[in-house]
């Protein structure tokens, strides 16, 4: 650029030239690299705008920095990803693909910014009308992205997060797979809302009857039932440990019967130890007591898999320190 600046008409950087130099300063471990990158794009735009000998930079310029602002799991730099979308929406003759949406919407979802959610669905409609308007199958939303923008909601935490995550699950208009699912079953966990749970649970008998009609992409695994016993965990409902020892012991028949993927583990103990710990119900915390001695036996069988530890521990005595059971304190 200097050559050419100072009168050297064949000093021309080409795309592939900044390419280069792009991607060296995002992959660098300077600090600010994504940020000295842009400065280096918007000083080849400002170039070119006075000698058309500069090139125009191309998608996969945009792109190498829009990942690179994207990876840092802000909210912020995800704007910043998306304002540069905008720039390339632009672009004569540009090429828009998937992947340049999906790496703003994966921004988005990685930030857990209140506004997340929001912004995620909003760039999804945007993306939608531009397909619609133009057929070009390169822009086409895909399960990735409906994904994607679900889970965004998900961990924006607001108020009616799970509300907006089961809306696009409803309006999809590609199948889902369990990632979609479990996405808006863990939106309604974090949700806060009352019916939560049950509406968890609705989701995950509604994956069980897709699988059973042949829709195996659709078919729950550990982490769905997981979340859904989380779920009621989180509910604090009177019989929310009894409903979720009912999805441990099918989880339990599932691997028992040649699921392996279907096998209960640590976390799904303790999680089940925890709804008895939250809930009100008679007895609830000898149930959850019982669970852990049961961990502790599968423990000793040589299971691997599920291993009480502090967390089992300190959860079980919690349900009894709330519990209002005689000899609670000798438990």
């Amino acid at each position: 650029i200097a050559e050419k600046s100072a009168g050297n008409v064949r000093a021309v950087p080409t795309a592939s030239m900044l390419n280069i130099v792009l991607n060296a300063w995002t992959k660098s471990a300077v600090k600010d690299g994504a940020q000295r990158a842009l400065k280096l794009l918007n000083r080849m735009d400002e170039s070119r705008l006075q000698d058309k000998a500069y090139p125009c930079p191309d998608t996969q310029c945009f792109f190498t920095i829009m990942s690179s602002f994207a990876k840092r799991k802000d909210y912020r730099t995800a704007q910043t990803a998306e304002k540069l979308l905008v720039r390339l929406e632009d672009l004569p003759g540009n090429e828009l693909q998937a992947k340049h949406f999906n790496v703003v919407l994966n921004a988005y979802a990685e930030s857990g910014h209140a506004r997340s959610g929001e912004m995620a669905e909003r760039l999804l409609e945007r993306r939608t009308n531009l397909y619609r308007n133009s057929g070009d199958d390169n822009v086409r939303p895909e399960l990735q992205s409906y994904n994607t923008v679900i889970k965004a909601h998900a961990r924006s935490k607001k108020r009616d997060s799970a509300q907006r995550a089961a809306s696009i699950l409803s309006s999809m208009e590609t199948e889902p797979d369990k990632i979609t699912y479990s996405s808006c079953i863990d939106a309604w966990t974090k949700s806060g809302e009352k019916g939560a749970a049950q509406k968890a649970e609705r989701i995950l008998k509604e994956m069980k009857a897709l699988s059973q009609n042949g829709h195996l992409d659709c078919k729950p695994d550990r982490i769905c039932y997981n979340a859904v016993i989380n779920a009621l965990a989180a509910s604090g409902e009177q019989d929310a440990g009894e409903r979720s020892e009912r999805l441990l012991d099918e989880m339990q028949k599932l691997s028992d019967a040649g699921d392996e993927e279907m096998q209960p583990d640590t976390w799904t103990y303790n999680t089940c130890i925890k709804a008895y710990a939250n809930s009100s119900g008679r007895g609830a915390a000898r149930k959850g007591l019982r669970l852990l001695k049961k961990m502790e036996s599968i423990h000793i069988a040589g299971n691997p898999n599920v291993t009480p530890d502090v967390y089992s521990y300190n959860t079980c005595m919690n349900g009894f320190a709330k519990s209002k059971e005689g000899g609670s304190a000798q438990m």
